[in-house]
């Protein structure tokens, strides 16, 4: 949640940097998926859909909070 957090709030203030923060964090993502032997597409799809899940958990999170 804090990390969703600070990305919106980057976002708004240093988008540019939060740009190539996000780019690094997703480029070490896919280097790690295709070092461990996953192509590269599939690679790619997976972390999209990781972060569909987070974005999911997140939305579930405040929902719960609403209760």
């Amino acid at each position: 949640m804090w990390i969703a957090t600070g990305f919106t709030v980057g976002f708004l203030f240093v988008p540019g940097f939060t740009r190539l923060v996000a780019s690094t964090r997703l480029a070490a993502r896919a280097r790690e998926l295709v070092d461990e032997g996953t192509a590269l597409e599939a690679a790619c799809r997976i972390i999209i859909l990781e972060d569909q899940l987070a974005e999911a958990l997140r939305i579930n999170e405040q929902l719960r909070g609403r209760s």
